[in-house]
């Protein structure tokens, strides 16, 4: 199913298939469900939403942030994963930042940086979920 995401008030249109997948099911289902509550986030933004409205659909996604770190870290720990505390790191780099920000303009317009998060999601997939992944099929 495609993800369409509005960047910049252009379309792009990501297919799942697109993302790497790291071939642990619950992950991959996770990875989707924070992909389709961004895009949500894009599409009220472009709608002219409330702030409030925003800020409570950003906060929910970065409740579905931790959760899904919390699953990841949970999954490395039982199974003694010697990567786990450069991955604990990354998860903590996140959440202290401002990948979950809102911003106004002079103008009273809303900006949410969905580019880069999704980067900041391509890389950590990349390099951190799918070594973890790997690990945690074959240690199950």
């Amino acid at each position: 199913m495609p993800l369409t995401i509005l960047s910049n008030n252009k379309k792009f249109s990501y297919k799942w298939l697109q993302f790497p997948k790291t071939c642990h099911e619950e992950l991959d289902q996770q990875h989707q469900i924070l992909l389709d509550r961004m895009n949500a986030i894009k599409e009220k933004q472009s709608q002219e939403t409330k702030l409030a409205t925003l800020q409570l659909m950003l906060a929910k996604l970065q409740t579905l942030f931790m959760q899904h770190f919390e699953y990841e870290e949970q999954q490395m720990l039982a199974r003694g994963y010697s990567l786990f505390s450069d991955h604990f790191e990354e998860h903590q780099k996140f959440l202290t930042g401002s990948w979950l920000t809102l911003t106004l303009d002079a103008q009273g317009h809303i900006h949410f940086n969905l580019d880069a998060l999704i980067q900041w999601n391509l890389y950590h997939i990349n390099h951190f979920d799918r070594p973890m992944a790997e690990y945690l099929l074959a240690h199950t």
